[in-house]
């Protein structure tokens, strides 16, 4: 038949109690749940209900009596009353299924606080507000973390961003809250007792990371445990072998020109008569070595720019013996003299 009024509903409000021993003393009982009200539960001494207005007071979870409940075992009877304890059990197995919200009324709040609870803004997004403020925001592709309303932390599947400075309070980054390779650490963010001791180690800097572009030209390196360290602004004896880059150089046309950035040592192949002219990148300070070697063919002859200066002011007549080599070794005085000798006929 016909029905009017509020849909029948489908769960259960669940409803508990509980006993206390009276001494005769004791006017105070904890409760097992917070109250708000006397009237959100019956009280029992004797199986007489109290008045919930004149008999007891209740303060949270403490339940204080006017008077002294007698001497007895289990003859003071709590019940509590669905409302008081806001609690829905729901059947086994059952789903609850909340609406949208928004963030002024979230789908789910703290009965007397609805400016703190959680809410659906879009499809398979869940965010929580507090106070009024939304703090958190969750979906598959991203996660956003807010302080009263501003972010602070923005997270996806290319890494984390942190707005704001991750502040000194004395905590470490650990492996699994490690800074990835697109991070850019700002201004004055590592200081001088910012990173801990033993931090750095050989298998935390690895080959090829540390490169031209990662020290700019006013770059300054400080302390490295001990004298180990080299710089070019110190002297040093060293305790190892050391070699240059040598830079093979085929000579097919008529002027070659060399650059002293690339190596100090270089092996010149003349496959025609050729001019040396004055190499590019020269410092004051710079030397090494060129060896000079004639192709299969021999008789092939090098002239020189007025910046390469050789004793008594005669440049040298290299062997044009087919294959042989000679070796001219070179300092750089200037930017456009460079002081040359020639040791020739080798092998």
């Amino acid at each position: 038949m016909a029905y009017l009024g509020n849909l029948e509903g489908s769960g259960f409000s669940k409803v508990d109690s509980q006993r206390f021993n009276g001494n005769n003393s004791n006017t105070s009982f904890t409760l097992r749940h917070n109250v708000g009200q006397p009237e959100h539960i019956e009280v029992y001494v004797e199986n007489v209900r109290q008045d919930p207005f004149t008999a007891y007071t209740v303060s949270g979870k403490t339940l204080t009596f006017t008077g002294t409940p007698p001497t007895g075992t289990g003859n003071i009877y709590v019940v509590y009353i669905g409302g008081a304890i806001n609690t829905t059990e729901l059947p086994f197995d059952s789903n609850l299924s909340l609406k949208d919200g928004i963030s002024s009324a979230p789908s789910l709040y703290r009965h007397d606080q609805i400016g703190t609870g959680l809410f659906f803004p879009a499809a398979n997004t869940i965010a929580l507000i507090q106070n009024d403020k939304q703090m958190f925001t969750a979906n598959a592709t991203n996660v956003q973390l807010k302080i009263r309303g501003v972010t602070v932390l923005d997270a996806n599947s290319s890494g984390i961003n942190v707005i704001g400075a991750i502040k000194d309070d004395g905590t470490q980054l650990s492996a699994t809250a490690s800074i990835s390779a697109n991070t850019q650490l700002g201004l004055n963010t590592v200081t001088a007792h910012a990173i801990a001791a033993d931090a750095v180690g050989p298998t935390e800097i690895r080959g090829n990371s540390i490169g031209a572009t990662e020290l700019n030209a006013n770059a300054v390196v400080g302390d490295i445990a001990g004298s180990n360290g080299v710089f070019t602004h110190n002297s040093h004896t060293f305790q190892k072998a050391q070699r240059a880059r040598v830079e093979s150089v085929t000579v097919a046309a008529a002027n070659v020109t060399l650059n002293f950035a690339n190596a100090n040592i270089f092996n010149l192949t003349l496959n025609i008569n050729t001019h040396l002219n004055l190499p590019t990148n020269v410092t004051a300070g710079q030397a090494g070595t060129i060896v000079v070697k004639q192709d299969g063919t021999g008789s092939r002859t090098l002239s020189y720019a007025g910046a390469w200066e050789f004793p008594s002011g005669t440049a040298p007549t290299l062997s044009t013996t087919a294959s042989a080599e000679d070796r001219i070794d070179y300092v750089v005085v200037a930017a456009n003299a460079i002081h040359a000798v020639a040791t020739l006929n080798y092998g």
